[in-house]
């Protein structure tokens, strides 16, 4: 009899530890985080077709700063013969963010699942990295980007859900000035983001 009650209280004993072992690992966020964002675009009124990939962090919700490589194709034979082929920029740009819907709240394999659309403003300043004779005077070009940004949120505090984001942005680009390139543009992007998790409860 002793000895089943003592193999009771043994059971009972790493029940118990297990579960409490289980729920301290619970991560947050903190502020540091790095992104990516590979893009293409294409001209609404030009047969010019762009590449890009940016790095960004965000600073807080509604912030994100970044610098992006771009490359850009002019297919119309008569511009690739007057200002070359491929243009590559360097560029920079500020995202302000302000989410302005999202669905209800809804279960998923036991996991609580929603999604968001947010309307974001990205003010860029475009550096010409390979003028030439014919294109030298248009070397900097200012451009504004509206984007509507898609993402999904699941609730849960394991380390991958909590360190990784997905955001999928659609956009339109507007290029302001004489110069030739950067005018009227559709484009998608994804931005990948790895945050910085901690345990909190170790």
């Amino acid at each position: 009899m002793k000895k089943c009650t003592f193999a009771f209280i043994l059971t009972g004993f790493f029940i118990i530890l297990f579960q409490v072992s289980v729920s301290s690992q619970y991560y947050e966020r903190n502020k540091q985080n790095l992104g990516i964002s590979p893009g293409f675009s294409s001209g609404v009124q030009t047969n010019q077709k762009s590449f890009s990939l940016g790095i960004s962090s965000q600073i807080n919700r509604y912030l994100i700063p970044e610098i992006t490589y771009r490359n850009t194709t002019n297919f119309n034979e008569r511009m690739a013969n007057q200002y070359g082929s491929n243009l590559h920029f360097i560029s920079s740009g500020l995202q302000i963010r302000k989410r302005i819907f999202s669905t209800p709240s809804r279960k998923v394999r036991g996991i609580c699942t929603k999604e968001f659309i947010e309307l974001a403003l990205t003010p860029e300043y475009h550096l010409l990295l390979n003028p030439t004779q014919e294109n030298k005077n248009y070397k900097s070009v200012f451009a504004l980007r509206t984007s509507l940004l898609f993402f999904q949120y699941k609730s849960g505090s394991s380390k991958a859900r909590k360190a990784w984001s997905y955001k999928l942005e659609g956009y339109y680009r507007h290029g302001f000035g004489e110069q030739p390139y950067i005018k009227k543009e559709m484009g998608v992007l994804l931005r990948i983001t790895r945050f910085k998790v901690s345990n909190f409860l170790k």
